[in-house]
């Protein structure tokens, strides 16, 4: 399609001889430029449509043995008019259509893919792969019961494994611990649980917790937060709780350790003082 396109608006009109039929399926075009193009109409739309030029007009017909053939012509200002576009016995919506492999078939309009997806900058319909993209239903991946049937409110629903990204990962936790600070993170420090208890009293939340005053609304007034950076959060304070549980566990089976020495002790003090 692009082709005969290409071949109309470098005027067949004013130049009949422009486009030659070389009996063997091919078409040869001869630009005002000199340069020539040699191209073939797929089997599947000339052996249905066949495909004619006037000598005259130069227009070119596609659909030779329809009652309303296909015919593409071009005015004085080179605008395009396409009239009889059919395909097969009926003549229906049709429009010309190339696949990735350079195949040119006609298709139904109905057979359209709508694209759904519109550009947030303006809200008409996207058209690259970088454009930022918005779409006001709920997306399901992998799903088209958003697997929550029972709980309606759900936007985003994906069966299967999500990866994201994230410049940091919690082991710095181990790192400050063991070794007094972290290259993974230069600003954290690990803190006592008193020091972690007067930090909460003073700040009503946890140290490198994100607090509510730290996060943004958006205008239905919900907070917004971010997912990647909340889990480092969350794991960071996992790895402090269990640093602290094994401390806490350490302390216990020492003094349990004390306890079993003063009670031997205070056995043996009773033994001397019972004289036996």
């Amino acid at each position: 399609y692009n082709e005969i396109v290409s071949i109309i608006n470098n005027q067949i009109v004013a130049n009949s001889d422009a486009l030659v039929d070389n009996g063997d399926g091919t078409f040869t075009h001869t630009a005002a430029d000199g340069t020539v193009v040699t191209f073939d109409i797929p089997a599947d739309v000339s052996a249905v449509n066949g495909l004619s030029i006037d000598g005259t007009s130069g227009a070119v017909t596609l659909g030779g043995a329809l009652t309303e053939p296909t015919v593409l012509t071009t005015d004085a200002t080179n605008t395009l008019a396409i009239s009889g576009l059919g395909a097969g016995d009926a003549e229906t919506n049709q429009v010309m259509s190339v696949d990735p492999s350079g195949v040119m078939q006609t298709l139904e309009v109905g057979d359209l893919a709508i694209e759904p997806w519109l550009r947030q900058s303006d809200a008409e319909k996207a058209t690259e792969n970088t454009d930022d993209i918005y779409i006001m239903g709920k997306v399901g991946i992998g799903t088209n019961d958003m697997l929550a049937t029972a709980n309606p409110d759900v936007m985003l629903a994906v069966n299967g494994a999500i990866l994201t990204t994230n410049s940091i990962y919690a082991d710095y936790v181990f790192e400050d611990y063991f070794e007094g600070r972290s290259e993974l993170n230069a600003d954290y420090n690990f803190k006592s649980l008193k020091d972690v208890e007067q930090f909460i009293n003073e700040n009503r939340h946890l140290p490198g917790i994100t607090s509510i005053n730290g996060l943004q609304k958006n205008e239905n007034g919900d907070y917004l937060f971010n997912l990647s950076e909340l889990s480092i959060q969350v794991l960071e304070k996992v790895e402090e709780l269990y640093l602290h549980t094994i401390e806490q566990q350490r302390l216990l089976e020492s003094k349990e350790e004390e306890i079993r020495d003063l009670r031997e002790r205070v056995e043996r003090l009773e033994k001397l003082l019972l004289g036996k």
